[in-house]
């Protein structure tokens, strides 16, 4: 799964991994994800997600255990499972890890998920983090023309006083990785150009889930459709651990449907 074929048929990791195979620098991450508390997220094979923290890792018992955050039908679910993918954030990396032999177990009052304990992770470094995509194909693009961003749902970047809504203006998310993301700048808007700063947004992922982002804009690229419009680029700049958490949430979840949707 986090592996790539050569010519020869042999497997070998990802470019764009590191893969950490030796005990105590897989222990070392594993104990750093307990005392830091971070969100752990498991994936299914067949897409089921349920988002836990580690609480527990035994090398010698060989043994990792879960909180579940969710509901406990949820975990029962996913223990039905036997086997995920675990994704977590450090910092500026993402670890990925498989786990196998899932179960339901009694964590003195509260039920937690246990699994064997990995004998390797990958690590990413977040500039490589997966691009999440929200425009439609240029053909469609095409004939949708001016309609273009009220048809296409999806994120959203609101500008503007949240506490004065008449003055809020809401640009078309086109694609966001953790450290970027693409704008749709309506045609005959010049309020934003390459080089502009944008101290204080609110990012809307979907409905419910916002996170506050301050962006600069390196690029502006004129678009095919709708006429005169732009493709502005922007950075993120000074994003919270909460809201580059809940960002990274959101992308693992749209490619895991995006999985789906091409399976």
């Amino acid at each position: 799964m986090l592996q790539t074929a050569t010519s020869s048929g042999a497997r070998e990791p990802a470019p764009s991994d590191k893969r950490i195979a030796v005990p105590l620098a897989v222990r070392a991450h594993l104990v750093e994800l307990i005392e830091q508390g971070v969100p752990v997220t498991l994936v299914t094979p067949d897409g089921a997600t349920l988002s836990t923290r580690l609480v527990h890792e035994d090398m010698t018992a060989r043994e990792l255990r879960f909180a579940p955050l969710g509901e406990p039908c949820a975990s029962a679910r996913l223990a039905l499972a036997e086997e995920a993918v675990a994704i977590a954030y450090l910092a500026r990396i993402k670890l990925q890890f498989d786990l196998i032999g899932l179960r339901l177990r009694d964590g003195g009052g509260e039920a937690e998920l246990s699994a064997c304990y990995p004998r390797e992770l990958h690590r990413f470094q977040r500039r490589e983090a997966y691009r999440v995509r929200t425009e439609p194909p240029p053909q469609l693009a095409a004939r949708l023309g001016k309609l273009l961003p009220i048809v296409i749902g999806g994120p959203e970047l609101l500008l503007g006083d949240s506490g004065a809504p008449e003055s809020l203006r809401r640009l078309r998310v086109l694609d966001i990785s953790h450290g970027g993301v693409a704008l749709l700048l309506p045609p005959g808007d010049t309020s934003l150009r390459a080089g502009s700063r944008i101290p204080a947004a609110t990012l809307e992922l979907s409905p419910g889930r916002t996170i506050h982002v301050a962006l600069h804009v390196v690029r502006a690229d004129p678009l095919a459709a709708p006429e005169g419009a732009q493709r502005l680029g922007c950075e993120m700049e000074g994003l919270s651990g909460v809201a580059a958490r809940s960002l990274q949430r959101f992308i693992d979840e749209t490619q895991i449907k995006a999985r789906a949707l091409d399976a």
